[in-house]
């Protein structure tokens, strides 16, 4: 009786990464609305990710790709406002995540201004 070697299945096709920057996890409350509505109250929203190109938030309904967001920070003194486009977004239970491209790419002092402060272990 001879044994047959069964090929190993093909391993998932290597996805590349196509950021510019290095980008960031943090929970950050923000407002959010469109750009085209700047009277707008704005949705209470989060960041989840940032980088100096662009930023992961999330909206409570989805936004075609293409349209341009107005994004506060929340209660985060010396991080300013920012515009992003909408790139890609997909449903999660209650809200969309949404990928967006910073219009103006953000500076290392400007993303400094985004993140959390760092926590100190005493």
């Amino acid at each position: 009786m001879s044994t047959t070697s069964v090929p190993a299945p093909a391993a998932a096709p290597v996805t590349h990464e196509r950021r510019s920057a290095p980008r960031h996890s943090l929970i950050q409350r923000c407002f959010a609305k469109p750009a085209a509505s700047p009277e707008a109250e704005g949705w209470r929203c989060i960041v989840y990710n940032i980088s100096a190109g662009g930023v992961g938030v999330t909206l409570p309904l989805p936004l075609k790709n293409g349209a341009v967001i107005w994004i506060e920070p929340w209660n985060l003194p010396g991080a300013k406002p920012v515009q992003a486009r909408v790139v890609r977004s997909s449903p999660l239970e209650y809200v969309w995540l949404c990928g967006c491209e910073f219009l103006t790419r953000l500076t290392d002092d400007e993303l400094r201004a985004w993140m959390p402060p760092a926590s100190s272990n005493d």
